[in-house]
């Protein structure tokens, strides 16, 4: 995404649409690259179901050897996916360290491509006991095991889909944990291929049953191909299309538009995901302190008015009734601010127990100093209005004793306490 980089000056309404007009070109042609469009998976399966009735119109095949054929075909495309994609160069990202995403945002947009897995799975475990309830008996516990397990792993990634959890995708895995995973996988797609090689050898596969075989197991191959083309990046381009239909209709400022598009591209940081708790943390502070200073004015209120009444003689007191009835509203209006903040205080402490709990999933996703840059803020906060608590309680307190020093010299019926 395009920055001003040397310049301190933050982009205009105009540079931050012609960024995000760049990122949006830029995906757009990465979907349409020479040879990848929807036309050509739609011809490509068109013409394999075509090849696949020909064939089979031909009568000269036998089902045990076509299926062999197409598990053979499919493991061997896998081993072959799984090579290349290792030695597939791959592009850090130092400035994306301590970036995160949401598992319901990464794989929201892969849940169609992991069905086409799931389809695919499922297809090759139905041909696997096809043959091995056949006349052939065939038997490959690797096979059975591995893409059983695959099977199971990949629904549990359309659940994650569903789930908001922190998590760091571009993280670096260390080399011997790349090299494990990669062992794990090899070894049983090798024995496999193998096994199934090995029976493939003892059948008499004629040219049809070859042919018959291979255009299945590239139909099967091809779904989930064709669903990451659909799929590929298509939440990211909706995001940054809205954005920035959102910042031209002036509907958002172009601070706000740059903040939504960085997340989109790059992740959020700690202070995105914890936001929205930050803020009703921070207004229910506001609330306390706005009822704190409502109760200082009362206070101060209640000081003047016994004051006044302190500077009459004893038989005078009952007489000056209108001060007599004020105060005794202002002390009921003490009351109310004491119970609005009591009731604030137990809403403020609710809201920091349920951030903490938030802020306890970025273990190990951000650098904790992150997170204490924020926490300051709010604990020099948290100090202030502890302060000025305390502060209130001493001024309360003297209003208080002077009111009981007030009753014990005076008949005059008032509330008999400020503070419960």
């Amino acid at each position: 995404m395009a920055t001003n980089i040397g310049n301190d000056q933050p982009l205009n309404r105009g540079e931050i649409l012609d960024a995000i007009d760049y990122e949006i070109a830029s995906i757009e042609r990465d979907q349409t690259s020479p040879g990848w469009t929807k036309w050509t998976f739609c011809g490509g399966f068109a013409t394999l179901v075509w090849l696949a009735l020909s064939e089979a119109s031909k009568r000269e095949f036998s089902f045990i050897n076509t299926a062999l054929v197409c598990l053979l075909c499919s493991i061997f495309a896998d081993v072959a996916e799984l090579v290349f994609g290792q030695l597939r160069p791959k592009v850090a990202r130092p400035s994306s360290i301590n970036r995160f995403r949401l598992m319901s945002h990464e794989l929201a947009g892969s849940r169609l491509i992991i069905l086409a897995v799931v389809v695919r799975l499922i297809i090759l475990l139905v041909v696997y006991y096809y043959l091995h309830h056949s006349s052939i008996a065939f038997q490959s516990n690797c096979f059975m095991w591995f893409y059983t397990f695959l099977l199971f792993l990949f629904p549990i990634f359309l659940l994650l889909s569903l789930v908001g959890h922190p998590v760091k995708w571009r993280s670096q895995r260390s080399a011997w944990l790349n090299i494990v995973l990669i062992l794990l996988s090899m070894i049983p797609l090798s024995i496999a291929l193998f096994s199934t090689y090995s029976q493939l050898l003892q059948s008499q596969i004629t040219l049809s049953d070859f042919r018959l075989g291979l255009i299945v197991a590239a139909f099967i191959w091809l779904l989930p191909i064709a669903a990451s083309h659909v799929a590929q990046n298509q939440p990211l381009l909706e995001t940054l299309k809205n954005i920035r239909r959102d910042l031209a209709f002036n509907r958002v400022d172009a601070q706000s538009a740059l903040r939504q598009a960085d997340i989109a591209l790059d992740g959020m940081r700690a202070e995105d995901y914890l936001q929205l708790d930050l803020q009703n943390v921070l207004q229910q502070i506001d609330r306390t302190s706005k009822s704190m200073r409502d109760l200082q004015e009362r206070l101060n209120e209640a000081h003047s008015l016994l004051d006044n009444l302190e500077k009459l003689p004893k038989n005078e007191v009952s007489n000056d009734l209108s001060n007599v009835k004020l105060l005794r509203a202002v002390l009921e209006a003490c009351s109310l601010h004491r119970s609005k903040i009591a009731e604030s205080l137990k809403s403020g402490q609710n809201l920091s127990e349920k951030y903490a709990k938030k802020k306890s999933r970025l273990a190990g996703v951000v650098d904790k100093s992150e997170i204490q840059k924020i926490e300051c803020s709010i604990k020099s906060t948290f100090e202030q209005l502890k302060e000025q608590a305390e502060e209130l309680k001493q001024q309360t307190n003297l209003c208080e004793a002077r009111l009981a020093n007030f009753r014990r010299t005076t008949a005059i019926s008032l509330p008999p306490a400020l503070i419960s």
